[in-house]
């Protein structure tokens, strides 16, 4: 998103987890949503995240491992 005040949301993509924290940031002047308190509870193991946005493709994180 190359455009301020566009509302990105975090979710979990894989595994069977929970992700909690705030779900959604809001992007700044450059396009860029920032999320600060992301957390994965859950048994460990290999997880990837979806951030998806109006009108736009949805990303997929690389793995990530709590």
């Amino acid at each position: 998103v190359s455009v301020s005040g566009t509302v990105v949301t975090a979710a979990l993509a894989t595994g069977a987890a929970a992700l909690t924290g705030t779900l959604t940031a809001t992007t700044n002047a450059l396009g860029v949503a920032s999320f600060a308190n992301l957390s994965i509870t859950g048994v460990a193991g290999v997880r990837t995240l979806i951030f998806t946005a109006p009108a736009v493709t949805a990303v997929i994180s690389n793995n990530v491992s709590p």
